[in-house]
């Protein structure tokens, strides 16, 4: 497979709500695995795609953004695939909050009684199983941010298959997200 490498954001996070929200698309394999590019594009030399531990080997993907939506109503960031992913343990999606810009966010989904995120200061990420043979799909993500203008609400859905990744991010109105994330307000720990 040959992936077209122009136009694309070569960094490890990508915004989803200015520089205040990014998310990243992390494929972890075996600490023993040698990587095997599939693309145009080698990222095995940098520290910002390749991260390796003593307990295993974590890859991040570039992609084709246009998912932020501080401005907008709608996007969609396009991972490519830069490596054989046939001896990966797992796919995770990783959403970063930038501390410096000091936001509220909560997470939640259809099916779970409370919403989560990043419930501290510290906290700056949450992990969430992608398309990996460890659950059926990815549930839709829905998100709540407390801007200087009211809240925010947004879906996060994906779609995967040999050929790549990609979230689309929309925003959506109250009525549209779980009750969990309805009742979560920035004064409770919620």
């Amino acid at each position: 497979m040959v992936v077209e490498v122009r136009n694309a954001s070569f960094t490890k996070s990508h915004r989803i709500f200015g520089k205040a929200l990014k998310v990243a698309l992390e494929t972890t394999f075996p600490v023993e695995t040698k990587l095997t590019i599939i693309g145009e594009w080698d990222g095995r030399n940098n520290p910002e795609f390749v991260h390796r531990s003593p307990t295993c080997l974590r890859v991040y993907h570039p992609a084709y953004a246009d998912g932020d939506l501080a401005e907008k109503e709608s996007g969609t960031i396009e991972f490519f695939p830069w490596i054989d992913g046939t001896d990966a343990l797992y796919h995770r999606l990783s959403l970063r909050v930038n501390p410096r810009e000091r936001i509220w966010v909560r997470l939640a989904r259809f099916g779970e009684e409370l919403a989560f995120g990043f419930d501290s200061p510290d906290r700056l990420f949450v992990n969430l199983d992608f398309h990996s043979h460890r659950a059926d799909g990815f549930i839709p993500l829905y998100v709540k941010i407390n801007t200087r203008t009211g809240f925010v609400y947004l879906v996060i859905e994906s779609r995967a298959s040999d050929e790549g990744a990609s979230v689309s991010i929309k925003r959506v109105s109250e009525s549209d997200v779980p009750d969990a994330l309805v009742s979560a307000r920035p004064d409770r720990n919620s």
